[in-house]
C-alpha cells in the first residue's frame, strides 16, 4: 500500500466535508428559517452528488448539465481519489475459464484503461485541477457567507 494514495484519499475526504461544511454554513446564514434552511440543503446537495460519475460516466450530463460537475464537491473528490488509486494500478488479472474470453477481451487491462473507460483523464480531470476547484468553492462559499452576513447585520444595526 502506497502512503501517498493514503494521503491523497484522506486529504480528499477532508477537503470535501470541508466544503460540505461550507456550503451548509453559507445556507444557515442565507435563511433565516431552521426548517426552511434544512429543506434547502438537500436541494443543493442531492444534485451535486448526482453529477459524481459513481454510477455511470458524466456523458449523461452533457451539455446541459456540465456546469454541474464542476461545482460538484464530491466529483473532485472521486476524481481525486481514482486518479490516485488507479493511476499506478498494474495490469488486471481476468479469469477466462470463469468468465469466458469475450468478457476478458472486453474488461480494462490496467489502472488508466479503467480510467479512460470512465472518461476520466484528459486535462480537466487531472488532479491539481480537482483541488483547485475545491479550494475555490470552498473560499468562495465563505465569501458568500460574510456577505451576507455582512448585509444582515446592516440591516439590523
Amino acid at each position: 500500500v502506497d502512503f501517498t494514495a493514503f494521503l491523497n484519499f484522506a486529504l480528499a475526504l477532508v477537503a470535501v466535508t470541508q466544503v460540505g461544511v461550507a456550503i451548509g454554513t453559507f445556507v444557515s446564514c442565507a435563511i433565516e428559517s431552521l426548517v426552511i434552511a434544512a429543506g434547502m440543503a438537500p436541494l443543493i446537495v442531492i444534485p451535486l452528488m448526482m453529477a459524481t460519475p459513481l454510477l455511470a460516466t458524466n456523458d449523461r450530463l452533457r451539455p446541459e448539465f456540465y456546469w454541474l460537475e464542476k461545482l460538484s464537491m464530491v466529483r473532485q473528490g472521486y476524481v481525486i481519489t481514482l486518479n490516485s488509486e488507479l493511476s499506478r494500478l498494474g495490469p488486471i488479472d481476468c479469469d477466462v475459464a470463469k468468465y469466458g474470453a469475450q468478457f476478458c477481451e472486453r474488461q480494462p487491462a490496467d489502472g488508466p484503461a479503467v480510467l479512460a473507460s470512465l472518461k476520466m483523464g484528459g486535462a480537466e480531470d487531472e488532479v491539481w485541477v480537482m483541488w483547485v476547484s475545491l479550494g475555490i468553492i470552498f473560499v468562495l462559499c465563505h465569501v458568500a457567507c460574510i456577505a451576507v452576513l455582512s448585509v444582515i447585520a446592516r440591516r439590523k444595526g
